[in-house]
């Protein structure tokens, strides 16, 4: 028993043997536990600063993720074009250095509800760069034998930072005063920063870059197009994110307007999420490359749970189905993530990583504004409903769409 339960910890961790993807990921849980101590505390300000109106802070969420809807192919075609690792330093100093400034701002009392929505805008810009960028850079650091466990790890490191972050942002704004959440997210950048430094780069499994030439972008959106098994996970991918994947604000709405919990309750619901995502992420982890099937499953079960939360008549209850919820929806991530990135050609993988993060990122504008509208026409439950019906309707058409290749794990590199 002993000896098994020993196999199944290194099938589950692996990955981290490799150098440089260990110095990211101890780098990554600092980094993104600060980030998610300022994307709760960005959320908290904006319903201080106008009065809980849900409106406001799904406009405030949806300038964040706008860039990423318009411009997020032409940052994966940089990403394609350019040293991912030099691509990284310069997003993730500028997003240390927008931090800083923002909490200084608030610090001193000179903030409003469109300096907030600014610098939203902001990162969201910085973020057109770094997310195809930073997902793609997992293939090169483990090469593609381990890139399904580093995916399943990488995820499960951004959600330990969901239980570390928010309950930090929420001690701080009780304690200190909501600046220092900023604060603390301008430091958490320089773990990263130390970690892409001391990496090795004879170590990486670098692609060739793409040299420039024209229309490149719809080259990306044509390759994507005539391959099923990439552009059916996106558009699923993309009606998900717009209408399930909004916990900024339904998670932010249910805790404070329908359980009227204050800052530090509201954080443990982003806290007991993350430990469901983190179990769920370790199970992915220690699983081989998912299939259709799989993934189909998990984000099915994903749905049939958000809509059970949107019922749940009690804060403690709410607490409960949050657990597996976290697990399934990281599951349902990491597999999308690692299908995507197996599937895909080398020279592509930068574009078709992008439109990944146009879908699950760039969606946001849109359904930040759907349900934060409709959580102030009705009320926050019947915006979570909406995403566990939309998911679970989605999830049954893509099986349909599937079901020939049900089981298909064709690798396209």
């Amino acid at each position: 028993m002993i000896n098994k339960l020993s196999g199944v910890f290194k099938n589950t961790f692996y990955s981290l043997k490799i150098r440089n993807f260990k110095l990211f990921f101890i780098g990554q849980v600092i980094s993104v536990s600060g980030t998610w101590a300022q994307s709760f505390a960005q959320g908290w300000l904006v319903l201080s600063l106008t009065k809980n109106n849900a409106f406001d802070l799904g406009i405030t969420t949806g300038c964040q993720f706008l860039p990423i809807l318009f411009l997020g192919p032409w940052g994966g075609l940089i990403a394609d074009r350019y040293e991912k690792r030099t691509i990284l330093f310069f997003t993730q100093s500028i997003s240390a250095v927008e931090a800083a400034a923002l909490g200084i701002l608030v610090l001193k009392n000179d903030v409003n509800f469109i300096t907030v929505t600014i610098f939203a805008f902001l990162l969201g810009m910085v973020n057109v760069f770094d997310n195809p960028a930073r997902q793609s850079f997992v293939l090169e650091m483990v090469g593609k034998e381990y890139v399904s466990n580093a995916v399943s790890l990488n995820s499960v490191l951004v959600n330990l930072a969901r239980v570390v972050g928010p309950g930090v942002s929420g001690i701080l704004i009780e304690t200190l005063g909501i600046g220092y959440s900023f604060i603390f997210n301008a430091f958490s950048f320089i773990a990263v920063l130390f970690a892409l430094y001391l990496m090795k780069k004879s170590e990486l499994h670098s692609t060739q870059p793409v040299a420039k030439m024209k229309h490149q972008l719809r080259q990306g959106f044509s390759y994507v197009y005539k391959v099923k098994d990439l552009y059916v996970p996106l558009v699923l991918m993309a009606v998900i994110g717009t209408l399930a994947y909004n916990f900024q604000v339904t998670l932010l709405l249910f805790a404070k307007q329908t359980f009227k919990l204050g800052a530090g309750g509201s954080g443990l619901f982003f806290t007991v999420m993350g430990l469901g995502a983190i179990g769920g992420g370790l199970v992915v982890a220690n699983r081989k490359a998912p299939t259709n099937k799989s993934f189909l499953f998990v984000a099915f079960i994903f749905g049939l749970l958000l809509t059970v939360l949107s019922w749940t008549p009690n804060v403690v209850l709410a607490y409960i189905i949050l657990v597996p919820m976290g697990g399934f929806s990281i599951a349902y991530i990491a597999q999308s993530n690692t299908l995507l990135q197996i599937r895909s050609k080398p020279e592509y993988r930068g574009r078709v990583m992008s439109l990944y993060s146009v879908a699950f990122l760039g969606s946001t504008p849109v359904g930040a504004l759907i349900v934060s509208w409709v959580a102030s026409v009705s009320n926050p439950r019947v915006s979570i409903l909406l995403g566990g019906i939309a998911t679970v309707v989605a999830v049954t058409v893509a099986f349909f769409i599937l079901n020939i290749k049900i089981s298909s794990t064709q690798s396209y590199s």
